[in-house]
């Protein structure tokens, strides 16, 4: 087993999945190239449609599902984003292992990694942060899983 496990959203193999959702202390980073190209994709989404004039792009400055036609105004986006996070953050019944809880943050981080989404890049270092230390969300095993791949399963 390597020492340390590097993702950049492509290489990423089911052993080394295995390996961090059974060992707690191994540590998993994010690859420096795939850092530079989350940072320089954050920076066009932030600078090309973050701003009130922006034209409306699903998700950036659009609500979603069927608030997908309301624009939020960028003084409202972080509100926005918390309030849905609550919406979605709901489930039932028994949880899922400690295993498939530090598998599913491993996935989503290693998604996040490949640039598909854009995601800010204190977004996947706050992931590896917690799975670095051992820190996990307890995730019910029954709930509602969103088309674009929400974490309530």
């Amino acid at each position: 087993m390597s020492q340390t496990i590097t993702i950049d959203g492509f290489n990423l193999t089911a052993q080394q999945v295995v390996d961090v959702a059974r060992a707690p202390h191994l540590p998993v980073t994010l690859a420096d190239s795939s850092r530079a190209a989350l940072k320089e994709s954050r920076d066009y989404i932030e600078s090309t449609w973050m701003h009130d004039e922006a034209p409306m792009m699903y998700s950036f400055n659009t609500g979603v599902g069927l608030l997908k036609d309301t624009r939020i105004k960028v003084e409202h986006i972080e509100l926005f984003q918390t309030q849905l996070i609550k919406a979605h953050c709901a489930g039932i019944g028994e949880p899922f292992s400690e295993e498939v809880s530090r598998a599913t943050m491993l996935l989503r981080a290693n998604a996040f990694a490949s640039n598909y989404s854009a995601p800010r890049v204190e977004v996947v270092d706050r992931l590896l942060a917690f799975l670095n230390a051992g820190i996990h969300p307890i995730m019910p095993q029954k709930g509602s899983v969103g088309a674009s791949g929400d974490l309530a399963p």
